[in-house]
């Protein structure tokens, strides 16, 4: 089995401080985020952003709608 979701956070945080890289992580709470991991994140200077629960799907709207 693949590495948890909850576990995602921890293992990429590493490399990322590693080489001194600062990331936006954009989070969902449908996925239960791992809250401490990301806690620990914005500590170390990442940035961590919402991401919508409902949006409409791109594909279906013109690039008027896009930019509204």
């Amino acid at each position: 089995m693949g590495r948890q979701y909850s576990q995602t956070i921890d293992h990429c945080t590493t490399y990322f401080d590693e080489f001194e890289l600062k990331t936006t992580f954009f989070v969902t709470n449908l996925w239960n985020p791992n809250w401490t991991g990301f806690k620990t994140a914005s500590l170390n200077g990442h940035e961590i952003a919402s991401h919508t629960l409902t949006h409409p799907s791109f594909a279906t709207l013109t690039g008027t709608e896009i930019l509204a």
